[in-house]
């Protein structure tokens, strides 16, 4: 019989119960206020974001990336070795797909949005 509304929050200095229906008082516009003792309400708390980019495109990434990695210093060891051309050529095959991966992990992963 007796129903109640439902309470957003109670005021801690003066113990005014706000109903969620209520509207907010504001204080120079920025600060939620109780209207009875103008004492600042407990803000609410801050929307955290969540990075959903699925792990597989992260992978996809890291694979591109570890392929430019190993790829940019088996050249620099076969340029080192009087152009040593096998070593200089196998580290141009690793660079080459390494950034074809990672540009294929970046672009999945912004279509897919994770």
């Amino acid at each position: 019989m007796g129903k109640t509304q439902p309470t957003a929050e109670t005021c801690d200095n003066c113990g005014r119960v706000i109903g969620k229906l209520e509207t907010p008082h504001l204080l120079h516009g920025e600060h939620v206020v109780c209207a009875d003792c103008y004492q600042r309400l407990h803000p609410q708390p801050p929307v955290q974001t969540i990075e959903a980019t699925a792990k597989l495109w992260k992978a996809v990434q890291a694979i591109g990336v570890l392929g430019i990695l190993v790829g940019v210093v088996m050249l620099v060891i076969g340029i080192r070795n009087q152009g040593d051309a096998a070593m200089t050529g196998l580290g141009a095959l690793f660079i080459v797909p390494g950034c074809i991966g990672y540009i294929v992990g970046r672009v999945c992963a912004w279509w897919f949005h994770g």
